[in-house]
């Protein structure tokens, strides 16, 4: 798995507050689509929807600058041992999507894999104040491609 080598810090119970806490995280970032040398502001909201043992339900609302439409995706994250994880996105377009992800001491991040060719890998990485950089990158086929980068801070 490429996230093994991607976040190398291992400890014994690394526990994020972005995706396994109760708060509200804010952020924005931009998207670049390989079909245009074009890059799009976005803004995103992380909001928690449930919380049982060892699995954690989390809402994004992603808002695209200069698009009415908002994109709302549901992550379920679930804990295994070896500081693994189950990853389930679910969205209008997509879907359901499934994926394994990985914690250190510094980062989250995890591989998704879909139906017809679909691909995605995402990295959120803890900075000193608390807020996390992240990166993704999203592909279908070997044509398209979407590269995803920003930062997220908690709002409250």
């Amino acid at each position: 798995m490429i996230l093994s080598y991607l976040l190398s810090s291992w400890y014994s119970s690394p526990m994020h507050r972005l995706f396994f806490s109760s708060r509200v995280w804010l952020g924005e970032g931009t998207i670049t689509f390989s079909s245009s040398p074009e890059q799009v502001r976005f803004s995103t909201k992380w909001s928690p929807l449930t919380q049982e043992e060892g699995i954690w339900k989390c809402q994004q609302l992603v808002e695209m600058h200069g698009h009415e439409e908002r994109q709302a995706n549901t992550y379920t994250f679930t804990l295994q041992p070896e500081q693994k994880f189950h990853v389930r996105l679910e969205n209008e377009m997509m879907g359901a999507i499934e994926g394994q992800g990985v914690l250190s001491d510094q980062a989250i991040g995890w591989e998704l894999k879909g139906m017809e060719g679909f691909e995605g890998l995402e990295i959120y990485e803890e900075q000193t104040d608390g807020s996390y950089h992240f990166r993704a990158e999203f592909s279908s086929g070997d044509t398209f491609r979407t590269l995803i980068e920003g930062q997220v801070w908690c709002a409250d």
